[in-house]
């Protein structure tokens, strides 16, 4: 082959071998640039940029320019490209001849106006709220570590641990909240405050590991345990020392996860209610769903009334028990909605889903530890009830405050890694819970007839009737 020849032939090949490997890369490069210029929005990506390609004659112009300089390239198919740049032009003029774009701050004639605010929504009022100051507001919308996921997540957990659909979450920065600050609403009540360090990592840990690190001492608003301020880049000293590390935005979540579940029952309206049956109504599943929608359709109303469900489910939820078994519940509830006020019905809710509760109380390796009264307490509480009958209410008073010092201590002797739960006579459950739940006593309290037969019951200890 002569050298011109062969000089020609490379040539061509390196300049199609070129075009082959780069324009792949070149379209992976295009598509990756439309997805980060989409960012949050909503419309479709061929409206987007046709819109862009066509809302300016400008564009369409320097197309047909750049066409029209490729026709001078020696070697170029002149006749298409020439034909390229005569319709972009083409389009650059029939632009260019539309009526122009209202200037900003000039409303065209037909342009839909807002609607004007009406007074109810004044009255509108968020069911969860989240205020936070100037100074969180780059931290909690951040896409990655902000609030958004968690926010999800967190409906993901109590839908599945509790069977509770949350309502929509708003986060609103508030110019009336301090810039450092946040404040957790619930039907616009606060439920939950306290004070974060945009630019601080906290740690936690025991007296001994808090002592060793330098920052600023507080106490962790969720809660209220020792903790430090540190500076990012000490966070691995910090880490080898035994402290545990979180950024301000996971002690916002976990705060806003801790108020969420003090409050369930609250947030069960009667809204909610509806809210959930509707959705097993839809499931993905046909057959389920319509199995759903017949048991609703034949036991709301005409069986059971809408208040009554929602009293016991709010029951339920008081008493850190799940309601995703929303078919079983509706089925128990038909089945002693004659037992008398809802929380006779309650009571008998409870027994036939004694398998869910002691599920719910037994440790990793599904055994139950549980704290016995001493059969004293009974012969205690029928004097106690005598004596009220008699207008003697100090009696009561007695028995109310020797119980609950003998839980705390009884609690105390246990192993903190396997707290037990307190096993109480059918007729003693929930005057013994209400017991405890008043002065503070943090502890399940469960019925023995709604302790499952088939569960490994180990004794934790007994409280003493003893003064």
């Amino acid at each position: 082959m002569a050298v011109g020849e062969a000089v020609g032939v490379y040539s061509r090949l390196t300049i199609g071998d070129g075009l082959v490997s780069q324009i792949p890369a070149l379209i992976t490069s295009l598509a990756a640039a439309l997805l980060l210029s989409r960012g949050g929005a909503t419309k479709p990506t061929s409206e987007m940029l046709l819109g862009e390609t066509f809302a300016k004659w400008q564009t369409p112009a320097v197309v047909a320019g750049a066409m029209l300089l490729m026709t001078f390239v020696p070697g170029m198919p002149k006749l298409v490209f020439f034909a390229i740049a005569a319709i972009c032009a083409g389009l650059a003029v029939l632009i260019a001849r539309r009526a122009p774009p209202p200037e900003p701050g000039e409303i065209a004639a037909d342009a839909p106006t807002l609607a004007p605010r009406r007074i109810g929504d004044e009255l509108d009022m968020d069911e969860i709220a989240i205020e936070i100051g100037s100074d969180l507001v780059l931290s909690a919308l951040d896409p990655g570590r902000g609030l958004a996921g968690r926010i999800e997540n967190l409906r993901i957990h109590f839908a599945r641990s509790y069977g509770l659909i949350l309502p929509e979450i708003r986060v609103t920065d508030d110019t009336s909240c301090p810039p450092d600050s946040y404040v957790i609403r619930v039907h616009g009540v606060m439920r939950g405050r306290g004070q974060l360090q945009a630019n601080m990592v906290m740690a936690l840990g025991d007296d001994a590991v808090l002592d060793q690190l330098a920052g600023q001492e507080i106490r962790e608003p969720v809660f209220g345990t020792r903790a430090r301020w540190i500076a990012p880049q000490d966070q691995e000293n910090a880490q080898f020392s035994g402290a545990t590390i979180v950024s301000p935005i996971e002690v916002l979540s976990t705060h806003m996860m801790e108020v969420v579940k003090a409050n369930l029952s609250e947030l069960l309206t009667l809204g909610a209610l509806q809210k959930m049956i509707a959705e097993l109504k839809s499931l993905s599943d046909q057959g389920r769903a319509e199995s759903y929608q017949k048991l609703f359709e034949s036991m709301i109303p005409d069986k059971i009334a809408p208040e009554l469900l929602l009293a016991v489910l709010r029951g339920m939820l008081d008493e850190d028990q799940s309601i995703r078994n929303l078919g079983l519940i509706v089925d128990a509830v038909n089945e002693c909605r004659n037992a008398g006020a809802p929380e006779q019905v309650l009571e008998g809710v409870r027994k036939r889903l004694r398998g869910q509760i002691t599920e719910r109380v037994a440790d990793d390796e599904g055994r139950v530890h549980l704290l016995q009264l001493h059969p004293a307490w009974e012969a205690e509480f029928t004097a106690s009830e005598a004596g009220a009958t008699g207008g003697n209410m100090a009696l009561a008073n007695d028995i109310a405050r020797r119980l609950a010092a003998g839980a705390r201590q009884a609690l105390a002797a246990c192993d903190p890694a396997r707290l037990p739960v307190i096993a109480a006579p059918d007729h003693r459950r929930r005057q013994i819970r209400d017991i405890l739940s008043t002065r503070g006593v943090r502890v399940q309290v469960l019925g023995l007839g709604e302790i499952d037969p088939a569960a490994e019951i180990r004794l934790a200890g007994t409280i003493e009737a003893a003064a």
